[in-house]
């Protein structure tokens, strides 16, 4: 292993990789699709990841698309290909972005993405290991072919499950396609020589694939949201009192959170008499069929993105956080909004599969409640009876806020990954 080096106020800062055979900070190459200033999604944790290792002395390299996610679409129109200088510098490409979540358009994000990274592997310096995010096929591709390229050690955070994704997120139903898929994901998982998972439901998806179990590690997604005070039990009267309920979504609005559920439970509130308001707060690929099919509708009212801040103040002042997947997802991902959901000091409310990897997140935290019958009025009805019930959501909110301390600490959750990445290196 290649003794670390980390910088002091008064180091020089290094302009050129060092050469062969010069002792060296361990260099890395992180590959990942979503990359800050994307807002949402692993993006941010692909970011902290980074900040981490070049704060303890690694030179780090990053091959990602162009921001451009929950939005799916760019600010400005991006060079196709576009280096940073810098030693610890960023490659952003401009991939395919899909107008719709279809198969075909979807293939080619993932394409397009996979295509222009292999290229940018050919000007990259030599890495001493690879590390991917891998919330779809390509950034695992990408490295992949680096880590054998080079013959140096790859590292995956597998933070969804492409190939279940595909079906359980309504992709494709086609039986072909989702061959492949399972294929290519296992052929990606098998070159790793370690694999991190935000949930114990992955660890038992890719035992089933074959995978070592000695090459699996469960780090959960950390908590990027300083814990919320007061909590509910010291909170004055809050809306619920005044005769209205906030129920809050914060986060990604795609096909996986199955979201145009919230205009039957905003019409089934409505004839049935209960003070329920929903509220959305984010930008996806169908956030303006949402808003179309929510149009006249007074209790339902659709945000686009905010900043952490403002996250931070509308998630405090929400009385029910809500937690919405589509009825067919299962155990393909784990959404990163609970982290901020459990430190917000609110009561989760989860309409998930009970067995999926989002209901066990709740239960293991206790931080909030499953409703597993969706049809509206019993969905309304169960968030209705949370809201009046001051004591169980006070206990809830806690139980939210102590897991976060307990379980969602940023700062030991990236010492574990940095310690993976080292040991990693150090036995090659």
């Amino acid at each position: 292993m290649k003794p670390s080096n980390p910088k002091t106020p008064h180091s020089e800062p290094m302009t050129e990789w060092p050469t062969p055979g010069n002792p060296s900070p361990n260099q890395v190459l992180l590959v990942s699709t979503y990359f800050p200033p994307d807002l949402t999604g692993i993006a941010p944790y692909a970011g902290d990841i980074a900040t981490d290792l070049r704060s303890h002395g690694f030179h780090l390299r990053v091959i990602a698309a162009a921001a451009h996610y929950p939005q799916w679409k760019y600010d400005t129109r991006p060079p196709i290909w576009k280096r940073s200088t810098a030693i610890d510098g960023e490659t952003r490409l401009r991939v395919f972005l899909p107008r719709e979540q279809t198969t075909i358009q979807r293939g080619a994000y993932e394409a397009s993405f996979a295509a222009l990274g292999t290229l940018a592997l050919i000007p990259e310096p030599q890495a001493d290991l690879v590390f991917a995010f891998m919330p779809g096929l390509a950034s695992g591709l990408i490295a992949a072919t680096a880590a054998r390229l080079w013959r140096v050690p790859l590292i995956i955070d597998l933070q969804d499950l492409s190939a279940a994704g595909a079906s359980q997120f309504g992709v494709t139903s086609s039986t072909r396609a989702l061959q492949a898929l399972h294929f290519i994901e296992a052929q990606i998982l098998s070159r790793a020589q370690h694999i991190i998972v935000p949930s114990p439901a992955f660890r038992n998806e890719l035992l089933r694939l074959g995978i070592d179990k000695q090459a699996i590690s469960v780090i959960r997604n950390w908590t990027r949201l300083a814990a919320q005070e007061p909590t509910i039990s010291s909170l004055p009267a809050r809306q619920a009192d005044a005769g209205q309920v906030t129920v809050l979504h914060a986060g990604n609005i795609g096909k996986k959170q199955g979201l145009e559920a919230l205009v039957d439970y905003a019409m089934a509130a409505t004839a049935h008499g209960l003070p329920l308001h929903f509220k959305v707060i984010g930008d996806g690929s169908q956030r303006d069929t949402l808003a179309a099919a929510a149009s006249g509708l007074t209790n339902l009212t659709i945000l686009g993105p905010v900043d952490e801040h403002r996250l931070r103040k509308e998630l405090s002042s929400a009385d029910i956080l809500l937690l919405h997947e589509g009825p067919g997802v299962r155990d393909a991902a784990l959404p990163s909004k609970l982290t901020a959901y459990f430190a917000a000091g609110r009561p989760v409310a989860a309409v998930v599969h009970s067995t999926g990897a989002s209901g066990a997140e709740i239960r293991r935290s206790s931080a909030g409640v499953v409703i597993e019958d969706r049809t509206p009025i019993k969905v309304v009805t169960a968030l209705a009876q949370l809201a009046a019930d001051r004591d169980r959501c006070s206990i809830l909110a806690q139980n939210g806020q102590s897991y976060v301390e307990r379980e969602l600490s940023a700062e030991a959750r990236l010492a574990e990954i940095r310690s993976i990445i080292s040991a990693t290196i150090c036995k090659t």
